[in-house]
């Protein structure tokens, strides 16, 4: 009985366990099956895995301070562990594979305790998947990403422009534009875009557009906050994708004044609230997405930035009159 409750996914399965063997006695072959040829079967587990390698670019992952948990969907109801084979097989080396196709060749970006990694089958947002478990070899050290191969260098190249019409109590002091690297963080720059032309509705009953929020946070030589839709104080939530949604990567680096960068609570809790830096800022860097930077109008930023104090309380009325999507090129 507890091998059956191992087989089909009903507890953690250890990775490296001698002692468990992926060959099902208890799986029953439907009449179908039993009639199809050896050769018909082949070809639909070959297509099977073709389509699961495909399928992985749409894995989920997770990290806190002292694990990585990898969730890979799993779209046939009839697929059992005797299918799936995870093997850690070093420090670095997470072997994947389902129907014996190899679902990634890449090395983990970071090391892990290979005794302690382990799967089984679980649900995420009501799908199926297979939940793997990894420890971290370096506890608090924060994963930008999950394969090496993810490891390359942002394009930078600026795919969006957005305005921002600012006005301080009342007096229009001037634009800002800022280019938005879509190439590199595509699902933070569609909510950016989509927030800043106000084409996504509301959310809990706010329209979910830039247009009227305030800079509710400025801090002279460091930053300044805005986007707060749902509160105006910062403590709103809300996203084009539900309350919050996960960090996508952190190429980016806050290398100068001008970078446009999530503000956030913590580890995957972006929503609608931007920062402009004011100063190179690398404490910054593998904590908050950049996703663009100020094109035009530093000098409309460095008058905002005269309107903050050291609690980041303003000093008067800093809002976004109006904004939206400009032309990539124009006459």
């Amino acid at each position: 009985e507890d091998e059956r409750r191992r087989l089909y996914g009903m507890d953690p399965v250890p990775v490296n366990d001698p002692n468990f063997k992926v060959d099902n006695p208890f799986r029953k072959l439907s009449p179908q099956e039993l009639l199809k040829s050896k050769e018909d079967r082949e070809s639909e587990i070959d297509q099977m895995a073709d389509d699961y390698e495909k399928d992985f670019k749409d894995f989920d992952w997770t990290q806190t301070d002292t694990e990585v948990n990898v969730y890979i969907p799993i779209y046939d109801p009839s697929i059992t562990p005797m299918d799936i084979e995870i093997v850690q097989k070093s420090r670095n080396k997470l072997d994947i594979r389902v129907f014996d196709q190899p679902l990634t060749q890449s090395p983990l970006a970071l090391e892990v305790i290979p005794d302690s990694t382990y799967w089984f089958l679980d649900e995420l947002e009501g799908k199926r998947c297979i939940h793997i478990v990894l420890e971290k070899r370096d506890k608090d050290r924060i994963w930008p990403y999950l394969f090496l191969e993810e490891d390359i260098e942002p394009t930078l190249e600026i795919t969006d422009r957005v305005y921002m019409d600012i006005d301080i109590d009342g007096d229009r002091i001037g634009r800002i534009v800022i280019g938005v690297f879509g190439e590199d963080v595509p699902k933070t720059s569609k909510n950016f875009l989509a927030l800043s032309e106000g084409s996504s509705g509301t959310f809990k009953g706010r329209n979910m557009h830039y247009k009227g929020t305030r800079f509710h946070k400025i801090i002279p030589n460091f930053i300044l906050q805005a986007g707060d839709f749902a509160n105006g104080d910062g403590s709103g939530k809300g996203s084009i994708f539900g309350p919050t949604f996960k960090d996508e990567n952190f190429r980016i680096r806050h290398m100068e004044a001008g970078v446009v960068t999530m503000a956030n609570a913590g580890r995957d809790s972006n929503g609608a609230q931007f920062m402009i830096t004011l100063q190179p800022s690398s404490w910054l860097d593998m904590k908050h997405v950049a996703f663009g930077k100020v094109i035009e109008g530093m000098d409309v930023v460095q008058k905002i930035a005269k309107m903050g104090s050291s609690t980041g309380e303003p000093l008067g009325e800093v809002l976004i009159a109006d904004c939206g999507i400009l032309p990539f090129f124009s006459a």
